[in-house]
């Protein structure tokens, strides 16, 4: 009995068509999402379960760039 090793080709790299503005602001709206979701813990809000100190900048910061980063 002759068995067949299925062969797998190799991907295709297209970094050559990538435009390095893009990349950058996906890596702002990344490192954004993470500052957000790591301030909320500081937020005024009181549903989180340890209660921290809050700060009203932190505050702001959330409520305004939720809207931005976390759109729904």
């Amino acid at each position: 009995m002759k068995t067949t090793i299925p062969t797998i080709k190799p991907v295709q790299s297209y970094l050559g068509d990538r435009v390095n503005f893009f990349d950058n602001l996906r890596y702002l709206f990344v490192f954004g999402v993470v500052l957000q979701h790591a301030s909320m813990a500081y937020n005024y809000s009181n549903w989180w379960p340890v209660a921290d100190e809050s700060s009203m900048v932190v505050g702001v910061f959330t409520g305004f760039f939720d809207g931005f980063l976390m759109p729904s």
